[in-house]
């Protein structure tokens, strides 16, 4: 499985001494879902860092993760002389800074904290962010909440979107997805009209405006607009791309949308549930009512049975299989893992 370094609680700063200030933490090494933890011994690395561009690294410590924990402690005691100074701390491990290193999406994803300025008593807010590197030694940054809303957190199979468009602009490398990679890459001049579905933090759409001159708009329900606000607010998207977002309801009809034409829908991890499901099919059906020549590309990892509906639903519509494939997570087998976790992925278009 993958996995990701959270925190169960942000850091904070004890009281200072004439000498010292101590940071402490709590942390915790769980799946996407947080409905597993680590069942391996892990050393991760904790960093405090400057919050700044220079992004100097003030103070470290290793924390050891044993087998069959479901937390662990980490402390850090930096200078005094820091007092006042705005941070991060860092959470990862030496293989996650050399997935980074190679552009690669890690088995293990770490975590920044929130900026908070070193002084007694100060705490961390209760936001996380993520860093994946993508090609062109671009970033995607992307802000998550410390809580429980699923809205608000990535899931694998955005990593899974993020490690095809890595390969997508890499033209060393094959792709079972000749169609997509076609519209992806090819007249890179013409801005590419996006609408992400179910966008969530917005990761998939952010790195693709970071990657590709495009017009992206992220919908979800409302309670994830401000966490997807922070990451446009955040993002570096390429010259001539825009981002922005939009309240969307699956099955309330497109008339919310400013403008609904578009050459690509993303669909990342939505078809969990069942009863949405159905929803969503009428809402990408009527999206291709609109825009005859549409692809439709999905993307999800295999967690239930129920996950078929929406393949049921999708045959009854106009919305056709032009191509599929999958995508080879990044992961450290564990007790828990049967198979090897993938993202699997779809693209749709219209029938003739």
């Amino acid at each position: 499985m993958v996995h990701y370094l959270r925190f169960l609680r942000t850091p904070q700063a004890a009281d200072a001494s004439k000498k010292s200030i101590d940071i402490s933490a709590v942390a915790a090494v769980t799946t996407d879902l947080g409905d597993s933890f680590f069942s391996q011994d892990l050393t991760i690395i904790a960093r405090l860092v400057d919050a700044t561009k220079s992004g100097e690294i003030l103070c470290s410590s290793e924390v050891l993760w044993k087998t069959g924990s479901r937390a662990a402690k980490v402390a850090l005691s930096c200078n005094a002389k820091l007092a006042g100074r705005l941070v991060q701390l860092h959470l990862t491990t030496r293989d996650t800074i050399s997935a980074h290193a190679s552009c690669e999406v890690p088995a293990v994803i770490d975590v920044w904290s929130s900026p908070f300025t070193i002084k007694s008593k100060a705490k961390a807010q209760p936001l996380v962010e993520r860093r994946i590197q993508l090609q062109g030694k671009s970033q995607a940054r992307i802000w998550e909440e410390t809580g429980d809303s699923i809205a608000r957190h990535i899931w694998d199979a955005s990593l899974g979107c993020l490690i095809y468009l890595n390969s997508c602009f890499d033209t060393s490398k094959d792709d079972s997805l000749p169609l997509l990679r076609k519209l992806l890459t090819d007249d890179k001049a013409k801005r590419l009209r996006v609408l992400e579905v179910g966008a969530g933090c917005g990761i998939v759409g952010i790195a693709l405006s970071q990657l590709r001159k495009s017009e992206i708009v992220l919908t979800d329900l409302e309670d994830a607009q401000d966490i997807m606000q922070s990451n446009i607010d955040c993002a570096a998207p390429a010259s001539g791309s825009s981002l922005k977002r939009q309240v969307l309801g699956w099955g309330t009809g497109l008339s919310d949308l400013e403008n609904a034409k578009f050459d690509l829908v993303l669909v990342s991890d939505c078809i969990y549930n069942p009863d949405s499901s159905v929803l969503l099919v009428e809402t990408l059906k009527e999206l291709s009512n609109h825009n005859s020549n549409v692809l439709v590309f999905v993307a999800f990892k295999r967690r239930h049975d129920a996950d078929d509906i929406f393949f049921q639903h999708m045959q009854k519509s106009e919305l056709r299989v032009i191509e599929k494939g999958t995508i080879k997570l990044p992961h450290i087998m564990t007790d828990y893992d049967i198979d090897e976790p993938q993202t699997e992925t779809f693209v749709f278009r219209a029938r003739d």
